[in-house]
């Protein structure tokens, strides 16, 4: 690695995947993945970067035809190794059994299908932001065989703001069976 200033590091093999991370002016480091990933991928990673302790303050996550496009701001702060010798591509092939957080509560939802991106569900949290939310609202979703194809996560004043545009396995649109078995499922974890 560089200098603290200019922290660059590049992972890239034989296959189209790679990550790059930099060490912003703030100290926080900022993760840039590309590539093909599998189902699941965004979950295996929020969690590997948990039990590492590490927090995802802001980021983006696009599937682009077959491939992702992803930028992740995160917060090393509490993170249990050196994060310059973490090969973020394999967190997210990773699959874990639990992550460090397995109680979550949601503030508030709201979830709408939409044709206009092939009848994907259009899903918007707020909750209390806390080490391993993402990681485990994931884990929720691909319970429900559930995937982003599209995500956009922030923690504004220690509250989670996160937006997903969800489709099936093979981005298949999702059944209202499904749906409404999400729907539940939120419904079960607003804070009462």
């Amino acid at each position: 690695m560089a200098t603290a200033e200019t922290d660059v590091r590049t992972t890239t093999g034989r296959t189209p995947n790679g990550c790059e991370t930099r060490r912003t002016p703030s100290g926080t480091l900022e993760l840039k993945m590309w590539g093909r990933f599998p189902p699941g991928w965004a979950g295996a990673l929020a969690g590997g970067l948990s039990h590492k302790g590490i927090s995802i303050l802001r980021g983006s996550a696009k599937k682009v035809s077959t491939s992702w496009e992803a930028v992740f701001e995160t917060d090393t702060s509490r993170c249990f190794s050196d994060p310059g010798r973490i090969d973020f591509c394999a967190l997210a092939r990773e699959e874990r059994e639990a992550t460090l957080v397995t109680d979550i509560s949601l503030t508030e939802f709201s979830l709408s299908k939409t044709e206009a991106n092939g009848g994907a569900l259009i899903l918007e949290i707020r909750a209390a932001d806390q080490l391993g939310f993402l990681a485990a609202l994931l884990n929720h979703l691909a319970f429900l065989f559930l995937f982003p194809e599209e995500m956009h996560v922030e923690t504004v004043n220690g509250k989670a703001v996160d937006r997903f545009r969800l489709k099936g396995i093979g981005g298949t649109a999702p059944s209202d069976s499904a749906r409404d078995a999400l729907r539940r499922k939120l419904q079960d974890l607003i804070a009462k």
